[in-house]
């Protein structure tokens, strides 16, 4: 490819600015599904060699890189240190667009500990910061901040006109018709979620763009087939899910990290029944988060494994989701997680009518 033909060639004539340029070129090109390794491997040299050409708007550049791909990988403790890094050249070139990404990051970095207050104060920085600049997606990137970040806390109504409104003028990126799909299920508004998600979901999702949007999209389209119980889509989801079940759901650059895709998969895997594939994931999914401290998604994951469990309903399975009900609940409480609290307070009614 060209990016590739670029790299080589600067590599061969041994020019240091060259080559940071050409793998930054590169590294834009490899927004597609996967590939999140190499990513961060060429954006870790070109961070090195704009250091040593004291080029300090690559060297932010290549940070920016890292700590999107580290967050693809649930590495929050590396990205921990880094942007602190960032932070300080950030702070000291004062350039909008990276002073932008900072409280982009720290948004989603609040909302990763349950700061749910500070993770809205920086999202709002972020839309004042973009703005300022006169930057025409500050609008966009804050709604998807937002959006992301309403995940088992809240379902107010007030995101529906402002994700239309987007849908309505990114024409081109699937990405806010799946997000408009996805809130409509939360309503309950079955026939306009169909309207905007069957396009969508032709040819099982197949004619989806692969760019740096297809998970988020991917994300939302499953959440969408499981809230219709259209199984085949389930199906299709979960197979093209599969290959990254170890890679964060990241909605880029680091606006929101709704976890690790083993999640979705441990839910869709339990709409089919296939319960032992679903436990795998759930207990993946679990770990993983622990290892990213990340509160939110703890708690989710601890409420859907037990929805699975109790589901099952082998030996075993009710003493086991009511353990792990009970730890999300008190997690829920503390965090101030509402829908979560709504949904494991719903779904003790019926355990107790089942008991009965």
């Amino acid at each position: 490819t060209l990016s590739q033909e670029a790299i080589a060639s600067a590599r061969q004539m041994d020019d240091p600015i060259a080559l940071a340029a050409a793998l930054n070129a590169r590294h834009v090109v490899l927004q597609e599904p996967g590939n999140v390794e190499e990513r961060l491997a060429i954006a870790t040299e070109m961070m090195r060699l704009a250091r040593k050409v004291d080029d300090k708007e690559l060297t932010l550049r290549g940070h920016m890189w890292r700590l999107t791909d580290l967050l693809e990988l649930g590495d929050l403790p590396t990205a921990d240190r880094e942007i602190v890094v960032y932070a300080q050249r950030a702070e000291e070139l004062q350039q909008p667009s990276y002073l932008w990404f900072l409280a982009v990051w720290n948004s989603t970095r609040m909302w990763l500990r349950g700061n749910f207050a500070e993770a809205r104060r920086f999202a709002d920085e972020a839309l004042q910061i973009g703005q300022r600049a006169q930057d025409p997606d500050a609008v966009q990137c804050f709604i998807g901040q937002v959006l992301g970040q309403r995940a088992g806390v809240t379902q107010s109504s007030d995101i529906e006109l402002p994700v239309q409104n987007l849908a309505d003028h990114y024409t081109a990126l699937p990405v806010w018709r799946s997000a408009l799909a996805l809130v409509y299920t939360d309503f309950g508004a079955v026939d306009e979620a169909r309207r905007e998600f069957d396009p969508l979901a032709a040819n099982d999702f197949a004619d989806l763009p692969q760019n740096e949007y297809w998970m988020i999209t991917m994300s939302n389209l499953a959440q969408v087939s499981m809230n219709l119980g259209d199984f085949p889509r389930v199906m299709a989801a979960y197979a093209l899910l599969l290959p990254y079940a170890d890679c964060c759901v990241v909605v880029k650059p680091a606006l929101g990290c709704l976890g690790l895709v083993s999640r979705l998969l441990g839910r869709l895997a339990a709409m089919l029944g296939r319960w032992d594939e679903a436990e795998a994931h759930f207990i993946a999914a679990l770990q993983g988060h622990k290892r990213m401290r990340a509160k939110p998604l703890i708690t989710l994951t601890q409420e859907q494994y037990a929805t699975m469990l109790l589901a099952r309903n082998q030996p075993g399975d009710d003493e086991r989701g009511k353990r792990l009900l009970e730890e999300a609940l008190a997690s829920a409480q503390a965090l101030g997680m509402d829908v979560v609290i709504k949904r494991i307070l719903a779904l003790n009614d019926k355990l107790a009518n089942r008991t009965l």
